[in-house]
């Protein structure tokens, strides 16, 4: 329906008050978003990382080899 807010469709380019489709006006692609994130937190640690204890290979019923890390 058209203006009604609780559509699932609508335009979001047009209008007094736009849909933001980007966090930086400046980044048009995902690339862009990425280059920004790393020029801005690129110093510090990303969510979840942790320390490597060990490392083993684990073999597929087909064959394939894996390495599963602990």
């Amino acid at each position: 329906m058209d203006g009604d807010p609780t559509s699932a469709y609508r335009c979001v380019e047009l209008g007094s008050n736009p849909l933001t489709t980007t966090p930086f006006p400046e980044c048009k692609t995902l690339d862009d978003l990425m280059i920004r994130a790393v020029r801005i937190y690129g110093d510090k640690a990303c969510l979840g990382t942790r320390e490597l204890l060990r490392e083993e290979d684990e073999m597929q019923p087909n064959g394939r080899v894996f390495k599963k890390v602990c």
